[in-house]
């Protein structure tokens, strides 16, 4: 299928340095409301935040040489975003987000950070080295990072896992779950839950373990929270 830019309006924010390198602003405003948005960046932060409809990016690009063509566009009803510098090391884009809450939100990103901020949809996330702050999210987690931070509050999901091989982890979740999964291999990890009885698999051989919630056999909601190297606390909101 041919990607198809409907209701997309290119706005020229700030302009400087252009195919030459150097740095630039610029923009798109996408009318029509996407079911998901997914995002590709290799350098550079990204922000995904919630409106009512439709959808904004904002991308501030700087590179060496010839400026990335980072894109927007979409395809079906998916919104698709990629920054454009593929294997380049000279270019880094930052990418600010605004889409509908219901969008269903999909990144990977090689180095940067990454924020989402209220939305009522699945968060996908894979990262290099990224750190990562989740905020006022309702749905469904998948976070899983080579390296890098995560904090996590007003989460509301069902089924939530999130995973680095470096780094601190630390969530909050407000609402009853099913599964709740926080391991890092070389960090502290911490989860703020509802009270109530949970069946636990809590282990770190060189840290303390802290956990201030039931422990119940067999209980319908899960928690398995694990790190090779730093402390483990799970306590109740």
């Amino acid at each position: 299928m041919i990607p198809r830019r409907l209701s997309v309006l290119l706005i020229s924010l700030t302009l400087t340095a252009a195919a030459c390198g150097g740095a630039s602003s610029e923009g798109v405003e996408i009318s029509d409301t996407p079911s998901a948005v997914v995002i590709t960046s290799g350098t550079g932060n990204v922000s995904v935040s919630a409106v009512d409809s439709g959808a904004t990016v904002t991308a501030e690009v700087s590179a060496s040489g010839e400026a990335p063509e980072w894109s927007a566009e979409l395809v079906g009803a998916d919104l698709i975003i990629d920054d454009g510098c593929g294997d380049r090391t000279d270019c880094e884009v930052d990418f600010t987000i605004e889409v509908a809450g219901t969008a269903d939100v999909t990144i990977s990103s090689a180095d940067g950070g990454i924020t989402v901020v209220d939305m009522n949809s699945s968060v996908t996330i894979a990262g290099a080295a990224s750190n990562v702050v989740l905020n006022g999210i309702t749905g469904p987690i998948d976070v899983a990072l080579s390296e890098g931070d995560l904090l996590g509050a007003r989460l509301v999901s069902t089924d939530a896992s999130f995973t680095t091989q470096d780094g601190d982890l630390d969530v909050t979740l407000t609402e009853v779950f099913d599964s709740l999964t926080v391991i890092s291999g070389s960090g502290n990890v911490t989860a703020q839950v509802p009270g109530g009885g949970y069946a636990i698999d809590a282990t770190t051989p060189d840290g303390e373990l802290d956990i201030k919630v039931d422990d119940v056999d067999g209980a319908a909601s899960s928690i398995v929270m694990r790190t090779d190297s730093g402390d483990v606390t799970i306590y109740r909101r």
